[in-house]
């Protein structure tokens, strides 16, 4: 979730580790906040976006790549480091 130049996420994971991977830390790989990130926003067929957050504060990840469509429905992509990659499907609404 963007806010105010903060990412905060915190999703579940399941995958391979590679060798330098903090498994022992307690916390999943995409648990964490960033308040140093860059963001890449650009229009995609059909009218949706692509949205890439890419954290310099937070090693684990390297990019997360948002699709929106107009219909709601969202995928993320996430590449990180030590970890194989792995995404999630979903539909976003407004906050009421």
């Amino acid at each position: 979730m963007y806010q105010e130049n903060k990412l905060t996420v915190y999703l579940p994971y399941f995958g391979r580790a590679y060798g330098g991977a903090d498994v022992l830390s307690g916390r999943g790989p995409l648990d964490f906040k960033s308040f140093n990130f860059t963001t890449d926003k650009r229009q995609v067929k059909e009218g949706g976006w692509k949205i890439t957050f890419t954290p310099k504060d937070y090693k684990e990840v390297q990019t997360m790549n948002f699709v929106l469509y107009r219909n709601g429905s969202v995928h993320l992509d996430t590449t990180m480091t030590n970890r194989s990659a792995i995404s999630y499907n979903g539909n976003i609404a407004p906050k009421k």
